[in-house]
């Protein structure tokens, strides 16, 4: 069986690749998902197999999973010997690191934006440095060296081209002549979520040209990926995202790494030499900024009064003298030590602590959830995660203080999948706890 693989890099056009070769009437296998991430916590081939739709042996298996290319991992390995005596070909997505970084950091907060919004999450902190920062180059040699160069090759925008290697299109059965169509990709890019409320105000806000007035107590958030609109939002939670979201970074000045510039620069130079590529020529690193979200969907502008245009506004007030400027002045900084350190618990660490906990005991996982929940609040993965793990060790009482203590958590959060787990393990509690649970997320 032919089995080809994208493991990465993430945000260097995994998706645009996948969606290009799946509609190239190539005779190819579709996983029932884009990112498959199957050999991070497996091994079976007949496991792997049935991640996808139809499993002919005459075509190709198609696998973007762009964590396979996480660093200090042993993932090329691992699908070697799942994959052994089959034919593999690896294909790396390449993209410049300091836009494809900043680009990967705006696409975790408005992908994940119930995650990352619930804790101060600044491109430039050193947790989240270290997440977005880091040596690629030996990753790529570690698969050359496992499936051997002739079956590993890299693609990217401005390095390649719209042409793939001969060798990979061969391999799908493509003609030589076949190429990517550039002109369409089905990524939805990223930006940064604009967030507002007010307890007790109506707040003005934009949607294209137009502005409306969002009532009170109302969570509006604005996104390239999707939007919000929420009446008689819990106010705590509210303070909590808005306070996190101005941590976020809007732009990225390359020009701050300083030094650090031409080591990483280097390491993706690098990629292409393992590959056996010619380098991309690079251009000066230039500030990146977020796209801006698009216009309100007309199904939430209706729920609010339209105050009028911008350009109407700004002609009926254009003779009006304008006020007077303030002043602000910024004091000195401190000296600071030359590597920075988070002085707080990090989403990430907090992150990879609730994800390393699995599989540990019981006491583990559930200090793991317990210390999530206390540290960034009411994230909700984490609640259902939580609600559910403590269902299914036969623990309702501690679903119940947690629910008891966190009321109204059913204005902010979907509990339909955990009321389906609280009926899959009622037997696991007495009639009682069950019928409360239930009340609590909102099942009668």
């Amino acid at each position: 069986m032919k089995f080809l693989i994208i493991p990465g890099f993430a945000k260097s056009g995994t998706t645009f690749l996948f969606e290009q070769l799946a509609k190239s009437g190539a005779p190819i296998n579709i996983p029932k998902r884009k990112e498959v991430d199957y050999f991070r916590s497996a091994t079976s081939l007949e496991g792997y197999l049935d991640q996808f739709e139809t499993q002919d042996p005459d075509k190709v298996f198609l696998d973007a999973s762009p964590l396979y290319g996480l660093p200090g991992s042993d993932t090329a390995s691992v699908i070697k010997k799942a994959l052994k005596g089959h034919d593999v070909k690896i294909i790396f997505c390449l993209r410049e690191a300091l836009s494809r970084a900043y680009s990967h950091y705006m696409h975790d907060i408005s992908t994940h934006f119930f995650l990352y919004g619930h804790g101060p999450y600044s491109f430039h902190s050193a947790a989240v440095l270290k997440k977005y920062f880091h040596p690629l180059a030996p990753v790529v040699r570690d698969y050359v060296k496992v499936f051997g160069k002739a079956n590993v090759s890299g693609f990217g925008f401005k390095s390649t081209g719209p042409k793939l290697d001969e060798d990979v299109l061969d391999f799908l059965s493509l003609p030589q002549d076949w190429k990517l169509d550039f002109s369409v990709n089905p990524a939805a890019g990223a930006s940064i979520p604009r967030l507002y409320y007010d307890a007790d105000r109506y707040l003005t806000v934009r949607s294209g040209k137009e502005l409306y007035s969002l009532p009170p107590k109302t969570f509006l958030m604005a996104n390239i990926r999707y939007q919000q609109y929420r009446p008689d939002f819990p106010s705590k939670i509210a303070a909590l995202l808005m306070k996190n979201a101005a941590s976020w970074d809007r732009q990225f000045d390359p020009a701050v790494l300083g030094a650090a510039v031409k080591p990483i620069r280097n390491d993706y130079l690098n990629c292409f030499k393992a590959l056996g590529m010619e380098p991309e020529v690079l251009s000066p690193p230039k500030v990146i900024y977020a796209k801006d979200p698009p216009p309100l969907r007309p199904d939430i502008c209706d729920k609010m009064e339209n105050l009028g245009t911008i350009p109407a506004t700004v002609v009926e007030n254009f003779q009006h003298p304008a006020p007077e400027k303030s002043a602000f002045f910024k004091k000195k900084a401190s000296a600071k030590p030359l590597v920075a350190q988070d002085p707080f618990g990090t989403i990430p660490e907090i992150a990879e602590n609730v994800n390393n906990s699995q599989g540990k005991s019981n006491g583990k996982r559930i200090k793991a959830y317990e210390t999530a929940l206390s540290e960034l609040g009411p994230v909700p993965e984490y609640v259902k995660a939580y609600l559910r793990y403590q269902m299914q060790i036969g623990e309702a009482a501690g679903a119940i203080d947690y629910l008891r203590k966190n009321p109204n958590l059913h204005r902010y959060i979907s509990f339909k999948v955990v009321l389906n787990d609280l009926e899959k393990f009622k037997h696991l509690m007495t009639q009682k706890d069950f019928e409360t649970l239930s009340a609590y997320m909102g099942g009668g």
